[in-house]
């Protein structure tokens, strides 16, 4: 397992400045980076108070087991609250959809935060909880993940470790799949793949030429495609299992944020959807 500097110390400068420039750029993807630049101020003050937080030992007490990490040993309990601070901020910057699901979440009481919480953390569907609320599932993943999001990646800082040789298809610190995976140059290996978790931001070494959701490894069952508006970035998919999975060359475009690239290429995921294929991981905001 590897942590970039970006990843293992967001630059939350970088990630506000990169969507700015991909907002002025981008016209199409104007609402969702202007979301995403509110998403990112509250997240920032989140990720401070946890890198400086006391938190519980969430190691895996079998030693080399992955995850790395326990994330129900999280205390929800006492976030609950932080939480609910954090989805009213959070309101002001988002659009008016989202208003009764605020209301309903404000209305909450500690213990179902919690639980909602912790069911996020483990990526257990919040259909149930979301029909006993009277509200969207998808709407409460989004405020959750985005909690969630800052809170992992301080805990990512708190826990690194040396590089590790695993390829998993999940994140080796927490568990969850990745969000994208990058090409970068090495002075050793040219054109490393790696896994960005969807949580976390942990950065990993997966095989280049292997599906990561089904393990296909024949290259005629994979396919390649890319847009000329985003030539940095381009869709990798599994014709097996029919999974799609974006990659960010960062040797193309030397961005120092690619999950702003990532947001920002919606043109490329509705492209996948047109062709029937299902995204590996959705991002924040659902694409």
């Amino acid at each position: 397992m590897t942590i970039g500097a970006e990843r293992s110390h967001p630059s939350w400068h970088a990630r506000r400045t990169r969507a700015l420039a991909l907002k002025a750029e981008r016209p199409h993807a104007t609402d969702l980076l202007g979301g995403y630049l509110g998403v990112l101020d509250q997240q920032e003050r989140l990720y401070a108070i946890s890198r400086d937080g006391h938190w519980p030992d969430l190691r895996n007490a079998e030693g080399d087991a992955r995850p790395m990490l326990r994330l129900e040993r999280l205390p929800y309990e006492s976030l609950a609250r932080t939480f609910g601070e954090f989805v009213r901020e959070l309101r002001q910057v988002m659009p008016d959809t989202l208003a009764p699901a605020v209301a309903t979440l404000d209305a909450a009481h500690a213990g179902l935060s919690a639980d909602l919480l912790r069911d996020a953390a483990a990526r257990r569907p919040l259909s149930l909880r979301a029909e006993s609320l009277r509200t969207d599932a998808a709407t409460l993943e989004f405020f959750c993940r985005a909690f969630l999001q800052p809170i992992a990646e301080a805990l990512a800082h708190s826990y690194a470790e040396p590089t590790s040789k695993r390829t998993d298809a999940t994140c080796p610190l927490c568990g969850w799949p990745p969000q994208f995976a990058l090409l970068q140059d090495e002075p050793e290996v040219q054109g490393r793949r790696s896994l960005v978790c969807a949580l976390c931001s942990v950065e990993w070494t997966f095989a280049r030429s292997v599906c990561v959701n089904c393990r296909e490894d024949e290259a005629e069952r994979l396919d390649y495609h890319v847009a000329d508006s985003v030539p940095h970035v381009r869709i990798e998919a599994c014709t097996s299992c029919r999974t799609y999975l974006k990659i960010i060359d960062l040797r193309a475009e030397g961005t120092l944020a690619p999950v702003v690239d990532e947001i920002a290429s919606v043109e490329l995921d509705l492209w996948c959807d047109e062709q029937g294929l299902t995204k590996l991981q959705r991002n924040l905001l659902g694409m």
